[in-house]
């Protein structure tokens, strides 16, 4: 005979049941595709005018930006965008919390804090060294190879920006836009605990 199951039921389960599957696929598309429209700019900008008029640095530079200017920015790169990265989840995860937990109180404090423009700066400009050394590299005349390298390179490279700057905006997400009261969007945070600390 079999045991009785007596594990507590999910009735509703902490996600959006009808955004799954397709409609995931459907609503970040776009994310992929403008990431990869970018990434073709810059191939289309080094195949109509870098390669034609021959400009890049001497082949006997290529050991220098190898060894030497791309694993700075390259180390610069993944330090900051570590840092932006971790926090805006980190960030992302506290509001959810509060969420699920109805911690109004706890939303507030968190709800409009975004990442500090110099954090956007300290990712950006390594990755604007990557691009700007990888256009210019001497690559010997291979056109096919060169296109592929620039456009997989700046493709991740827009891609983890665009997700960085996705995550920070939360209420882009479909389960706050369904799981958060519209009150707590229009509650003034300052006036909030103004009149909280005015009751005590």
């Amino acid at each position: 005979m079999k045991k009785k199951d007596k594990s507590p039921q999910v009735k509703m389960p902490n996600f959006i049941p009808w955004n799954r599957d397709w409609k995931v696929i459907k609503k970040h598309a776009p994310l992929i595709l403008k990431s990869a429209f970018s990434a073709l700019i810059f191939v289309m900008i080094w195949i109509c005018i870098l390669y034609p008029l021959d400009i890049h640095f001497d082949k006997k530079n290529n050991d220098d930006i190898r060894f030497l200017i791309y694993p700075f920015a390259i180390l610069s790169y993944v330090f900051f965008a570590g840092i932006a990265v971790g926090s805006v989840l980190k960030e992302y995860k506290i509001l959810s919390r509060a969420v699920t937990a109805n911690k109004k109180d706890e939303f507030l404090i968190h709800r409009d804090e975004q990442l500090p423009i110099k954090i956007h700066i300290f990712v950006a400009t390594p990755s604007l060294i990557i691009i700007f050394y990888l256009m210019l590299y001497d690559y010997e005349g291979s056109r096919v190879f060169a296109s592929s390298v620039i456009f997989c390179v700046t493709f991740l490279l827009i891609l983890s920006w665009n997700i960085a700057n996705e995550i920070d905006d939360f209420k882009k997400s479909t389960w706050f836009q369904e799981r958060v009261l519209k009150e707590w969007y229009e509650t003034d945070v300052h006036e909030h605990f103004y009149k909280k600390e005015e009751k005590k």
